[in-house]
Parts: structure tokens; C-alpha cells; sequence
């Protein structure tokens, strides 16, 4: 492994990122020392490199907002998806107790008559949840 790797890697680890937003953060800061440099006759000052630094910030922003998004999207998916269940509970503890059915049988009919999409994984999960709760009481 080449020299510049490793410290790429070891910058990497001790700011949190991966050696991909480390790269990107070299590069900008680099282009942005130049363009200051110039400014100042080709000077290269403490002030410019510590002016670089709202880059590594962005970068990590940047980062977070997309990790906020996925976990908004996460939660509104759960959020839809008992939603669902809910709506439909009746239907598939009828389903599975007066007729018997099992939970691909009862995906299956959601979909075809409702056009609704549970796995029959979640609706196995739902009746264990259901049925769980009586057998203990009983």
C-alpha cells in the first residue's frame, strides 16, 4: 500500500469519512488555497488554510443530510406499513382463523383484491403477534 494510501485512509478514520469524501476534501481545499493564494500575490497564510476548513464541514453536512433522508424515508416506510396493517387486521385474522389460510395465501389475496403489497413474512409476524398474547391469557 502506497504512502498517500495510507494516510488517506488513516485521515479517513480519524474524521469519520470514507476515503472517497477524504479525497474530495484534499482536492477542494487544495483548489481553494490556490484561488486564495492567488488573491494574495501567491502567499499561502494560516488564515487561507484555516478559511479551508468550512470545506471539511460541507462535506460532512453534506453526509448527514443524506443519512437524515434515508431515516426519514426508513421511518415513513414503517410508518405506511403498519398503517397498512392496521387497516387490513381484520381481514387477515379472518383470513387465517375462519378459513384457515396461511400468510402466503393471504398475501396473495391482498394483492390480487386490494392491490396491496404486506409480505407474507410481515403478515406471519402479525398473526404470531395476535395469537401470542390469547394463548397466554387462556
Amino acid at each position: 500500500m502506497s504512502f498517500n494510501k495510507k494516510i488517506i485512509e488513516a485521515r479517513a478514520k480519524e474524521l469519520g469519512l470514507t476515503k472517497r469524501e477524504i479525497i474530495e476534501v484534499g482536492k477542494r481545499m487544495a483548489n481553494f488555497i490556490k484561488k486564495e493564494a492567488e488573491k494574495t500575490g501567491g502567499e499561502i497564510t494560516s488564515i487561507i488554510v484555516l478559511k479551508s476548513f468550512f470545506i471539511l464541514n460541507e462535506v460532512k453536512n453534506k453526509r448527514y443530510n443524506k443519512k437524515a433522508k434515508e431515516l426519514a424515508l426508513k421511518k415513513a416506510k414503517i410508518k405506511n406499513k403498519r398503517e397498512i396493517m392496521e387497516k387490513y387486521a381484520d381481514k387477515i385474522i379472518d383470513l387465517n382463523i375462519l378459513r384457515g389460510w396461511g400468510s402466503r395465501k393471504i398475501a396473495k389475496y391482498l394483492k390480487e383484491k386490494y392491490n396491496v403489497d404486506i409480505s407474507h413474512t410481515t403478515i406471519l409476524k402479525f398473526l404470531k403477534e395476535y395469537k401470542e398474547p390469547k394463548e397466554q391469557n387462556g
